[in-house]
C-alpha cells in the first residue's frame, strides 16, 4: 500500500495556512478543498504535496508567531 499523501498550503512566514488530505475513497471532498487552497497558490503563497506523516510532526506556525503565544 502506498503511503497517504497530503496537500499543505504555507503564507509567506511559514505558518500552515491549509492542510488537504489526498484520499482516493474522498476525491470529491478534496477537489473542493482544493478549489480552497489552490487560490492560495495563485497569490504566490506555497502549496506543495508531502506525506501525511510528516504533516502529523511539522510545526503549524512559523517561529515567529510561535514565540508570539508563548508567555
Amino acid at each position: 500500500m502506498s503511503e497517504s499523501m497530503t496537500y499543505v498550503a504555507r503564507v509567506s512566514c511559514g505558518c500552515l495556512k491549509a492542510v488537504v488530505v489526498d484520499v482516493p475513497s474522498m476525491r470529491r471532498e478534496a477537489a473542493n478543498l482544493m478549489s480552497a487552497v489552490l487560490p492560495l497558490k495563485d497569490r504566490g503563497e506555497i502549496v506543495e504535496r508531502v506525506t501525511t506523516e510528516s504533516v502529523r510532526t511539522m510545526e503549524w506556525e512559523c517561529e515567529e508567531h510561535r514565540k508570539k503565544v508563548q508567555p
